[in-house]
């Protein structure tokens, strides 16, 4: 079964025929929807008016972007190289010298 994709503007079109009186089931038998759908989009958009929900949306997307960003950067914390005789270790914007010495244990 294709799935359908409605615009906020829509889902909140739906959720305020609700609040005028139109029973659920009969909102889903109209416009092709499972009540579980209405439920879930009643949890987050109810109550809310369109500007309020487009701007939800765009902290939502804004929320990914930036845990995508963490995400790429986690594994930089802490990241050590050798340089010459030294070994320098670089975590969170301290540096850390330790002589480094070939042959040395580690």
């Amino acid at each position: 079964m294709k799935k359908k994709q409605y615009s906020t503007e829509q889902i909140i079109g739906f959720l305020k025929a609700h609040e005028a009186g139109a029973k659920v089931p009969d909102l889903v038998r109209k416009h092709g929807f499972s009540e579980q759908s209405f439920y879930r989009w009643k949890s987050k958009y109810g109550g809310l008016e369109v500007p309020d929900a487009k701007r939800l949306k765009e902290l939502e997307q804004e929320s990914a972007r930036l845990k995508k960003i963490r995400k790429n950067h986690a594994g930089f914390r802490a990241l050590a190289y050798i340089q010459g005789d030294d070994c320098k270790l670089v975590s969170r914007n301290i540096e850390l010298h330790t002589p480094f010495r070939k042959g040395a244990p580690a």
